[in-house]
This record gives structure tokens, sequence and C-alpha cells, in this order.
């Protein structure tokens, strides 16, 4: 197989550092524009490569807004996250992954219209569990695994809801590529491309500061919203398309 060209890696670093602004402002959201796009550019770029960019620019993120970091309730996202980061590993290999990723993605659609309805899920042990598993599966197998945890969390100040999603990520975004390592999902070329991602990634970073303080004014929950539903209705197109 031919290796990934420049041309493809140049575009893909630019499409990584839209994603970046975004994630970098409202918390999470990379996947949502990367993933679709990079797998269109190169079915090689995702998962793996995409997720360790993301685990770069969720480092920044978390570094950036540490003031905020809000300690309750992230081991129990992360307990459900290892056993969700493995099953998205096992059903890469094992089932028709486009229709449990529909299922998924409908699955986030209804918890965004019960949030806008007022019916927003509580933040107890059940639902960041809950959360976790889902967000460990659906970013091992889409590199999309924001949306469950920041419905859970949407209610919380911007810089705390960044700073918690961004160490969620960052430990979940580490399991994940273990359990695609281990199932043989991650190879040494995928390192390479990885690397050139990061750049990207930390570029996004850096541009997002402006539209994080903007969204600091009271528009965060609005954003974890919007950015939910474009993120499901995203991952319904390409798994049906």
């Amino acid at each position: 197989m031919e290796p990934v060209t420049g041309a493809v890696l140049s575009a893909a670093c630019v499409v990584v550092a839209l994603g970046g602004v975004l994630q970098g402002a409202a918390g999470f959201g990379s996947g949502l524009i990367a993933a679709p796009l990079l797998a269109l550019l190169d079915a090689r770029l995702v998962p793996g490569p995409l997720i360790v960019a993301g685990v770069v620019l969720s480092a920044f993120v978390l570094w950036r807004d540490r003031e905020g970091l809000a300690s309750a309730g992230i081991g129990w996202t992360l307990c459900g996250r290892v056993p969700g980061s493995a099953a998205g590993a096992a059903a890469l290999a094992l089932l028709p992954i486009h229709k449990v990723n529909v299922l998924l993605g409908m699955l986030v659609l209804v918890a965004v219209m019960m949030s806008v309805s007022g019916l927003h899920p509580p933040m107890n042990r059940r639902s960041l569990v809950t959360a976790g598993v889902l967000s460990g599966f659906m970013n091992t197998t889409s590199s999309i695994g924001g949306p469950p945890l920041a419905l859970v969390y949407q209610r919380l100040p911007g810089r705390t809801l960044r700073a918690v999603l961004s160490a969620n990520f960052v430990v979940g975004g580490l399991i994940s590529l273990v359990a695609l390592g281990v199932a043989g999902r991650l190879t040494a070329p995928d390192v390479w491309i990885s690397l050139v991602l990061a750049g990207g990634a930390v570029t996004g970073f850096a541009l997002s500061r402006t539209a994080a303080r903007y969204l600091d004014t009271g528009r965060t929950r609005v954003a974890v919203l919007v950015v939910s539903a474009a993120s499901s209705v995203a991952l319904l197109v390409r798994e049906l398309v």
C-alpha cells in the first residue's frame, strides 16, 4: 500500500486545525469536523491518528483551563471508559460497525432533544459511568466521543466544562489507543501520520482562545447542544451515505 501523500497530509492538518478551534472553545467537537473529512481524504487517517491528535489537543486545553478543573465524577466516567473502549475495539473486528454507529448517533440526538425540552440527564454516578462507556465506544469506533460526556456535564461553567472534558479525553484517548493497538488497528505508519496531525491540533488550539472567551459569556450550554446534535448528524450521514 502506498504511503499517505504530502498533499493529503497537508489538507488533513488544516481540517484538524479547524476541529481544534472548535474543541478549544467548546471543550469537544474536533471529531465533528475532522472525522468525516479525514475519512474521505484517506481512511488510514482515522481512527488512530485522529485520536492521537485529539489527545494532544485535549492536553493543551486541560493545561490552559486547569484552574477550572472539577474532579467530581471524572473517576466514574473513566471507569466506564475502559470497558467502552474495549468493546469498541472488539466491535471493529467483529461487528458491522456502521449499524452500531447509526444507533449511537440516534441515541445522541434523542439525548439532545431531551436536554432542549428540559429533561437533561442528571450528573450522578450512573449517568457518568454510562456516558464514559458510550464515549469510549464511540471514540474508539468513530473518533467522535465527546457528546455523551458533554451532555452530562452541560450545565458546568465553560472553563470547568472544558477542563473536565479534556481530562477525560486525555486519559480516555490513551485507553482507546491501547485498545486499538491490542486489536492491531494502530500500526507504525499510523504513528508518523499522528505526529503530523498533532501539529494541526496545536495550531487549532492556539487559534481557539478568542472563541472560548466568547462562549464563556453564558453561551457554553447552547454550544454543547448544537455541537452534540451536529456530531450525531455527521455520524449518521457518514454511516448511512
